[in-house]
């Protein structure tokens, strides 16, 4: 009867240290680190809805205006159905909006929803609103050596037909002699509100470039007149060496 008795409490006794061995203590845990600025970044790659020119609108520049000049051949815009009969400013918010990561582009869409509450001084800018004659600028300056000055401007002809051609053109440069830039030309279609990317005015600017193209190109778009100008620029330690004038004369539907 003992012997029984001693059995059964050294079962009781290893079930309970089986029990207790079974069951995990886990030590007090500390705070995750927080994630690197590096981390972050990446996995906003995955989420957020990058403009093409970089960032998310804030004006951050991350992408060349260079590398820019495919994703503007190709891509089609639409206008607004609540833009009627659309002018030049309204031509170029529709195309601010799709890259507003461009600092020059953000800043002009904050003129144009409030022209009146714009102060032109404290932002650092200038902005041209010329509505009779359908052009529209912005210029942003640097505020510190390792920022860049950018502008952005925009204009309109109409068109035998009826449509309207839309001329863009965003450039920036700064002190390290660093310069980019990029130009968009569409066929606007009252009809559809659609702004498609033209490509003979297109082709015609490109032939251009390519023949005469040196380390800058400005494309001055006309504020008054109709005709184009191209203009090439040779640069040495951030001075202009050479520069070069080419017009495009309008002929009521495009350039020749």
């Amino acid at each position: 009867m003992m012997k029984k008795w001693i059995v059964a409490c050294c079962s009781v006794l290893v079930i309970g240290l089986v029990a207790c061995g079974g069951k995990k203590v886990e030590a007090p845990q500390e705070d995750a680190p927080a994630a690197s600025e590096e981390t972050v970044a990446d996995e906003q790659k995955d989420t957020d809805v990058i403009s093409p020119v970089g960032g998310t609108g804030e004006g951050d520049g991350s992408l060349l205006l260079n590398d820019l000049q495919k994703t503007l051949a190709g891509k089609t815009l639409q206008v607004p159905k609540s833009m009627n009969d659309p002018k030049a400013r309204d031509f170029a918010q529709v195309f601010c909006k799709a890259f507003s990561g461009f600092g020059a582009n953000a800043l002009l869409l904050k003129y144009l929803k409030n022209p009146d509450a714009f102060d032109a001084k404290a932002e650092n800018a200038k902005v041209v609103d010329d509505r009779p004659n359908g052009y529209v600028k912005c210029e942003k300056y640097a505020l510190f050596d390792n920022q860049d000055d950018e502008s952005f401007e925009a204009c309109r002809w109409m068109r035998k037909n009826g449509h309207s051609l839309v001329g863009v053109f965003m450039h920036s440069s700064n002190d390290a002699g660093a310069n980019k830039y990029a130009y968009a030309f569409y066929d606007y279609d009252p009809s559809t509100g659609i702004m498609k990317p033209d490509k003979d005015v297109l082709g015609r600017v490109a032939d251009e470039i390519k023949q005469f193209g040196g380390d800058d190109l400005l494309i001055r778009l006309p504020q008054k007149g109709k005709d184009l100008e191209l203009e090439f620029l040779e640069l040495r330690d951030g001075d202009v060496y050479n520069s070069a004038i080419f017009t495009l004369k309008w002929t009521g539907d495009g350039f020749n």
